[in-house]
């Protein structure tokens, strides 16, 4: 009678090590795919280089999505966990000129350090006049 078990054991050898490279393939892939980076920075006025507290910070990716941040009392940023790839940084605040940067590249080596130099935004308004008139009191009885 041949042996008939030497066959299977053989095409069970060769699904086993085909699923352990499929295996290996994937995981490779998906460590490539979710590479990561932080993006730190400052923010300081771009006269007294003073920091800027509340300034928010928006990164645009690749893909469109949107990550954003605001910075602290000390003006510091931080964006964590950002993937790999090209990003729009924005900043923007409330008496500040809005600033762009685009093509900021994130890759796996190496932190990101920025320092944004904001203006500030003068905004003219015309006079403002208040005026006011008082209306003879009225006296509420009960009968």
């Amino acid at each position: 009678m041949p042996n008939s078990s030497a066959p299977a054991s053989s095409r069970l050898i060769a699904v086993v090590l085909l699923l352990v490279g499929f295996s290996t393939i994937a995981r490779a892939q998906s460590a490539r795919d979710t590479l990561t980076q932080t993006v730190r920075g400052t923010v300081v006025d771009a006269v007294t280089s003073a920091p800027l507290a509340g300034i928010t910070i928006r990164m645009v990716g690749p893909d469109s999505t949107v990550r954003g941040v605001y910075s602290d009392g000390r003006g510091r940023f931080r964006v964590p966990r950002l993937p790999v790839g090209r990003y729009l940084v924005t900043a923007g605040g409330v008496g500040r000129e809005p600033l762009s940067i685009d093509n900021v590249l994130v890759t796996s080596g190496k932190e990101v350090v920025l320092t944004l130099s904001m203006s500030e935004n003068y905004v003219a308004a015309n006079d403002v006049t208040v005026t006011a008139s008082r209306s003879d009191d009225v006296m509420i009885t009960n009968s």
